[in-house]
């Protein structure tokens, strides 16, 4: 197995070597050792941390121990550890400057699966590289061109899931914003709706309204008219009256005055048939 084949195979799964605690660093480590370097002996490069490894190094028929130097540079596949905290750290050397390297690492941050991490040389003890190597400089040359190949496929890949989680965040800011209008015009609606019934029953309150006033105004009218017939008759019976009681008055004094030429007439034959 190659590097690039293992870097692949366990980017984001869980290495748990030794069935302990997980995946840790050393877990990492010991996988790369097992199946990219061939070493099978899975005590080789054991020890209770990552810094006692380099520490206390013993293996110097496998690997070659080389202390990290202000000019010094890791080689592709070299195992490079760091005095960090109480355990240490351990990882995968990639590709670097005497500034900055990429390496590939589990647990770091704190918790992480395997990855493609990038680090600065500060803490770092040195490195192991492998003994016996016969890859020609063309084959190792390849393997890291193909290496770098992936690094920037995976940056390129970390900027596309980037772009995406921004597309995804505005395409759910612009969701929420279109949930916001249609809420505010069901709002509006409901509103409309209510104002719009409202209307209604004061239309219909008005309709009652006109209609009890026309009704009153044709009651009133009746009764006007019917003031008005009894006003006239009343009028004509006291008129009557009136001129019934001078008529009597005039026949009480003995005379004809007052008498038009029928009722004289009247008057004469009712005396003569006396």
């Amino acid at each position: 197995m190659t590097l690039l084949e293992f870097i692949k195979k366990y980017t984001g799964q869980e290495v748990d070597f030794d069935g302990w605690y997980g995946t840790q660093c050393m877990d990492l480590m010991h996988q790369y050792v097992y199946d990219v370097l061939g070493i099978k002996n899975k005590t080789v490069l054991a020890a209770p941390s990552a810094k006692e490894v380099y520490l206390n190094f013993k293996w110097g028929d496998l690997f070659d121990k080389i202390d990290n130097t202000p000019n010094g540079i890791p080689r592709e596949g070299d195992i490079i550890f760091w005095s960090t905290g109480q355990w240490g750290h351990v990882a995968i050397f990639i590709e670097g400057t005497v500034n900055s390297f990429k390496s590939f690492d589990a647990n770091w941050p704190t918790g992480t699966l395997p990855h493609i991490q990038g680090h600065y040389y500060t803490n770092v003890l040195g490195w192991l590289r492998v003994k016996d190597n016969d890859d020609s400089d063309e084959d190792v040359h390849r393997d890291c061109v193909t290496i770098n190949d992936y690094i920037d496929m995976k940056a390129q890949r970390d900027r596309k899931d980037e772009k995406y989680e921004d597309m995804k965040d505005q395409k759910t800011e612009m969701e929420e914003s279109k949930n916001s209008i249609i809420e505010q015009q069901e709002q509006l609606v409901k509103e409309l709706q209510n104002n719009n019934a409202k209307l209604i029953i004061e239309r219909d309150g008005l309709k009652e309204d006109v209609n009890s006033l026309e009704e009153g105004k044709d009651s009133l009218e009746s009764r006007i008219g019917a003031l008005e017939l009894e006003a006239v008759e009343g009028l004509k019976n006291q008129l009557k009256l009136e001129e019934d009681l001078a008529k009597e008055k005039k026949k009480s004094k003995g005379g004809l005055e007052g008498y038009n030429i029928w009722e004289l007439l009247r008057e004469v034959f009712t005396r003569w048939k006396k």
